[in-house]
């Protein structure tokens, strides 16, 4: 079971080093349960291309990976810092149950549903008529895109640009062609609001 996550070709003692890195990086760096798996397999591949750079002659290598893990680890947590849009910082859906207490102090569970929401912030909640027509007019607009522009669209809710440009294998310049592609068929679609 302890061997899962270890990777061919990795000398168990620096196998052992990536393993502690990654449960520890996800202890301290607001990491997800489920993420230690993906955080223990990028700090695999990093160790193997670095490993080629090791050299007997300055030192012990379980120091050399400890260095060159450390590093990787300072660029990965900057890197997730510097994200624009943070969705590992929401705590709670707005659709899901949230734990209430009343006067007495009993605890229950209330459920906020879009229209709660709208009530809560001041703003008119649409009719569900409303909302049907919304949606299909969203569902229009996003089949008379491409599938590159669709595929950006997604991204763009949850990544900056410069990452979904390398993501994607593209220019900078042609995801802001893509952009004025999507405001153009959001635009004749009467989704403007929705820019």
């Amino acid at each position: 079971m302890g061997d899962r996550n270890r990777c061919p070709g990795i000398d168990p003692a620096i196998a052992g080093l990536i393993a502690l890195k990654a449960k520890r990086m996800r202890h301290q760096q607001e990491f997800r349960e489920e993420e230690l798996g993906d955080l223990q397999q990028m700090l695999n591949v990093h160790w193997l291309e670095a490993e080629a750079e090791y050299d007997p002659s300055r030192g012990d290598r379980t120091q050399f990976a400890d260095a060159v893990l450390d590093n990787y680890i300072c660029k990965l947590v900057a890197s997730r810092n510097a994200d624009k849009r943070a969705w590992w910082r929401c705590q709670e859906s707005l659709d899901g149950p949230v734990e209430v207490r009343d006067e007495a102090g009993l605890t229950g569970h209330d459920v906020y549903d879009r229209a709660d929401y709208f009530s809560r912030m001041g703003e008119e909640s649409r009719s569900e008529e409303a909302e049907t027509r919304l949606q299909s007019r969203l569902q229009a607009a996003l089949a008379a895109l491409g599938p590159r522009q669709r595929e950006y669209a997604v991204w763009l809710m949850t990544h900056p640009k410069t990452q979904i440009a390398t993501a994607m294998g593209v220019h900078r310049s042609t995801l802001y062609a893509w952009r004025e592609e999507i405001r153009r068929v959001f635009e004749r679609a009467g989704l403007r609001e929705c820019l």
